[in-house]
């Protein structure tokens, strides 16, 4: 089967409904969905690596100096999936070129023409609608990490559903 990660960093759960996310909605009942995950990491970079090692966060570091991918991500490789591994912000800040994406570093694509955040996130959502669409005879593997979704939540100005909302929000300024 082909498989699809769209990863929305800091997202919350409860955002996911009609009226917030419809696109997200009306694609969620052709899928299946994990209500019932909980991250085992408290930032990017160890989320993802739970996400994909399927072990805590205590062990992302030994996996990092080890440079040893997952094997979801080898044995996807090996079953012939085309993969792609996908981020609107460089990924060197989670690692996952040393990590996740290790086997397979061509498959990353996190470099951008686009200067801003929701520029990138469309961008990624074009690629991947032209990745999974290519006419192939083997499954796709696609992970993809929108960064708009987390601090600053960046989205253009038409998209503001709530108003009015804190344009920034300093998180050193909050006690």
């Amino acid at each position: 089967p082909n498989i699809l990660f769209l990863v929305l960093d800091s997202w919350r759960r409860d955002e996911f409904n009609q009226d917030n996310t419809p696109n997200i909605y009306n694609f969620a009942p052709r899928t299946h969905q994990f209500r019932q995950h909980i991250t085992g990491g408290n930032r990017t970079a160890t989320g993802v690596f739970s996400m994909f090692y399927g072990l805590y966060s205590d062990y992302w570091e030994r996996a990092l100096s080890a440079r040893k991918g997952p094997v979801l991500i080898s044995r996807l490789d090996q079953l012939g999936y085309r993969i792609l591994g996908m981020s609107s912000e460089p990924v060197e800040f989670i690692d996952v070129r040393k990590s996740v994406f290790v086997d397979v570093p061509h498959a990353v694509h996190d470099q951008w023409t686009e200067k801003n955040h929701e520029d990138r996130d469309i961008a990624s959502v074009e690629i991947i609608d032209q990745f999974t669409a290519k006419s192939s005879t083997k499954p796709f593997f696609a992970w993809m990490l929108f960064h708009s979704s987390h601090v600053r939540y960046y989205f253009p100005e038409e998209f503001a559903k709530y108003k009015p909302y804190a344009k920034q929000v300093s998180y050193r300024e909050i006690s």
